[in-house]
């Protein structure tokens, strides 16, 4: 139990480890998560990567334990854009485009992937089994991006977080 670990909130006893036990992303204009990437406008937009402040959408997850942003044997890669800036973005399954927006815990495994639904995407996550929703994109490749609720488009990225 987590009792017995002295897990704090937010964490749950695996073996003798605390590990976060939900993630949470959110798309704000200031980040208190790990900054995955940043999108032109709420609805019908363009992406960059995060080092770049073109955009002021950014794509926060973030959980009770620091989540990493590398690409170098990442847990998990949500999306991949055309490029730096001024980007379209596709799954990451595709091949077209090189820079990838990348997710990993120290404590646990998060898994991204894609689920296709209509309207609120937190809800078409969620019931899919996951977390939370990071955005919406409008196409397998070639694609615009969008939140996961304002006018969101039918192809979910959603993420969660376990062992």
């Amino acid at each position: 139990s987590s009792q017995g670990c002295g897990c704090s909130s937010g964490f749950s006893c695996q073996g003798d480890a605390c590990v976060p036990t939900t993630i949470d992303c959110t798309i704000t204009t200031s980040c208190s998560y790990a900054d995955l990437f940043h999108i032109s406008n709420k609805t019908n937009a363009h992406a960059e990567i995060s080092s770049l402040s073109n955009y002021p959408n950014k794509v926060c997850c973030g959980t009770s334990e620091l989540i990493n942003t590398s690409c170098t044997s990442p847990d998990t890669k949500l999306i991949a854009l055309s490029a730096t800036t001024n980007a379209h973005v596709e799954k990451i399954v595709q091949t077209d485009y090189p820079i990838e927006a990348c997710m990993s815990s120290l404590a646990s495994t998060i898994t991204c992937s894609y689920v296709t639904a209509v309207g609120n995407g937190f809800t078409a996550c969620t019931s899919a089994g996951y977390h939370t929703c990071a955005a919406t994109i409008s196409a397998n490749t070639d694609a615009h991006a969008a939140d996961c609720i304002t006018d969101p488009y039918d192809i979910k990225v959603c993420c969660k977080i376990g062992v």
